[in-house]
């Protein structure tokens, strides 16, 4: 039934979803700037359980790649995680793998050097955050050398649950630096980074018109041992620097009934893990949420996985001026890990051609004139071409090999227009000027 519904696809191994690898072919894809082109689900689960649950991710992620247009490589075998298998791919998903799913080490090294030095993401979706060693399963020692990959991005894991189908309050997470979440237990200490909305790295998962708080989702609610705010969430491991913990949503505990009282209750958030990212959201157990299918297209879980794998893409990352042709619209930090470029605004839109009037000066018995100077800032750190031609055509000034940044000077010209071409092989700009 499940191959029924899925259009264009091409089996790579065995024909079963769930075994060998299928890329999902998109149709129509909806244009938009992003740099998600190849997104890797591991379908994988250690307990051959949460079939229902990873059916719907399948199928919530075939939707967004039909729609956005981004390659869905989906594998099942323990074995299909390999350097090959994630090349060209931003983001790695794992779908409910109940323990550590990354059962070689070949695998367990492709994954960790695919986020932590190639710098992509990693999504965690229900659980794909419990019972995972670290070091042990029932313990939790993120500094320990015995915690696995999976359960140092987790940060928190699986404590335990209420039943599937239950009502919970989740609430967009806006604690700012400073300040005590706004539901945690009395005493508790205050953030040490923005969290949520409130975070420049994160606030662009939260699109125009999301909600700031969800009340009809019906779930399986997971309680973690600890709150991952600020337990063990920032520390250095094998020299490679992660975290803090920055919580984008949280649970009401005064509206929701969880098995275990957090007081500080997130329910999904992210941390760097070295020059990458990893993102944990415990949503994702029932295939309904009241009367919205979780995933469902457009629904509110849907659009919000979507600009996660963005943030986890770092689409929002970039140029944020609008005079680079870098520029990037939506981009809130220049940087955000460390193999990130320290300038991401290169390429000046166009040269600046600035006219230097000087002033009149008094000199004795009259005024005089200084003579009419151009002067022309190139910005371009390449190769430029200047040259100024008069309305006759006549060549005043040529210069083949500007390098940029400088500026230009031209002085003793007569009155007049003039045009100015500044060129590379990345521009090509000519303004009118006129002297007078």
């Amino acid at each position: 039934m499940m191959l029924d519904r899925i259009k264009k696809i091409s089996v790579f191994g065995a024909v079963a979803l769930i075994f060998g690898a299928v890329e999902f072919a998109q149709a129509q894809p909806t244009p938009i700037k992003t740099n998600i082109k190849k997104v890797v689900l591991y379908d994988y689960t250690v307990s051959g359980g949460h079939g229902t649950s990873r059916t719907v991710l399948r199928t919530s992620l075939q939707k967004l790649a039909a729609k956005f247009g981004f390659n869905l490589v989906m594998y099942g075998n323990a074995t299909d995680i390999t350097v090959a298998n994630l090349a060209d791919a931003q983001i790695l998903v794992t779908s409910n793998g109940d323990g550590d799913v990354f059962t070689t080490q070949a695998a367990k090294t492709a994954v960790e050097n695919f986020i932590e030095k190639d710098g992509h993401g990693l999504l965690m979706v229900h659980a794909s955050g419990a019972f995972i060693p670290c070091p042990q399963n029932g313990q939790e020692d993120l500094a320990n050398a015995g915690c696995l990959f999976l359960a140092r991005a987790a940060v928190r894991q699986y404590y335990n649950h209420i039943p599937d189908g239950s009502p919970a309050a989740i609430y967009v997470d806006s604690t700012a630096k400073g300040q005590v979440p706004r539901l945690a237990t009395a005493g508790a200490p205050a953030a040490t980074i923005d969290h949520g909305i409130k975070s420049a790295e994160t606030k662009n998962i939260f699109y125009s018109g999301f909600p700031r708080s969800i009340t009809g989702l019906k779930d399986e609610w997971y309680s973690f041992r600890a709150s991952p705010r600020l337990v063990n969430a920032d520390l250095t491991f094998n020299n490679v620097k992660e975290g803090p913990v920055n919580v984008l949503l949280s649970t009401d505990e005064n509206q929701t009934a969880p098995s275990s009282k957090m007081g500080d209750h997130p329910v999904c958030w992210t941390r760097k893990m070295g020059n990458g990212l990893a993102a944990f959201n415990s949503t994702g157990h029932d295939a309904t949420a009241g009367e919205v299918i979780f995933f469902q297209q457009d629904s509110v879980m849907q659009r919000f996985h979507w600009q996660l794998m963005r943030y986890l893409a770092k689409d929002f990352v970039g140029c944020m001026d609008t005079t680079y042709r870098e520029y990037n619209p939506e981009a809130t930090v220049t940087t955000l890990t460390a193999n990130d470029p320290a300038q991401p605004c290169i390429t000046k839109k166009n040269p600046t051609i600035v006219i230097n009037r000087p002033e009149s000066m008094s000199q004795g018995f009259g005024i005089a004139n200084t003579p009419q100077t151009l002067s022309i800032s190139v910005n371009d750190a390449g190769k430029n071409r200047v040259s100024v031609v008069d309305v006759r055509g006549h060549r005043i000034y040529s210069n083949e090999s500007v390098i940029g940044p400088v500026s230009v000077q031209i002085p003793n010209l007569k009155n007049g227009t003039y045009f100015v071409r500044v060129s590379s092989s990345k521009h090509n700009a000519v303004k009118k000027v006129n002297l007078y």
